[in-house]
């Protein structure tokens, strides 16, 4: 996948900021940035601790883009922002000039973005980086939860992604 990095941030930011939010919800706003960047270099470590075999498998620039995006629509007054992030994205790509993201990728994102929290059953070809994204995005929830709580939310994460791969 191609994507601009810089593109994705400032989308992401200008979808934010677009939004009529109260004060109390544009300082979660600001918070949710912040867990961003932390699922962002979360998904590169857990990439880099993997076999080399299973390294090489990665689509780093797909797993990287779902990284930045992955909560775009979480303040969109929806139950399940991950479902309605692609959609959030395509719109705000139609209003670049030159979309981040090629919109050939949009369905690989939306699988990757979807799975990251709830059920997991992605398509297999994007399987690994849906993993990646969801165990970062549980793994960042010992920085803001307290510990027993962010472990079993570990620990559940884990057991779906083992299920999967069960099968």
């Amino acid at each position: 996948m191609n994507y601009d990095k810089e593109a994705c941030w400032t989308l992401l930011k200008a979808h934010y900021e677009s939004l009529d939010l109260s004060s109390k919800k544009r300082a979660k706003a600001k918070e949710a940035l912040q867990h961003t960047e932390r699922v962002v270099e979360l998904c590169e470590d857990v990439t880099n601790l993997l076999e080399p075999r299973l390294q090489s498998c990665v689509d780093r620039n797909l797993l990287e883009a779902a990284a930045i995006l992955h909560d775009i629509a979480k303040f969109d007054h929806t139950d399940s922002h991950e479902e309605d992030a692609i959609d959030v994205i395509r719109a705000e790509c139609a209003k670049q000039t030159i979309s981040p993201i090629d919109p050939r990728d949009f369905a690989s994102l939306d699988e990757v973005i979807r799975w990251h929290r709830d059920g997991f059953d992605p398509h297999p070809r994007v399987a690994l980086e849906a993993a990646i994204l969801r165990a970062a995005d549980k793994l960042d929830k010992f920085s803001d939860e307290p510990q027993n709580k962010a472990e079993k939310s570990c620990e559940k994460t884990l057991n779906i992604i083992k299920d999967y791969l069960k099968d």
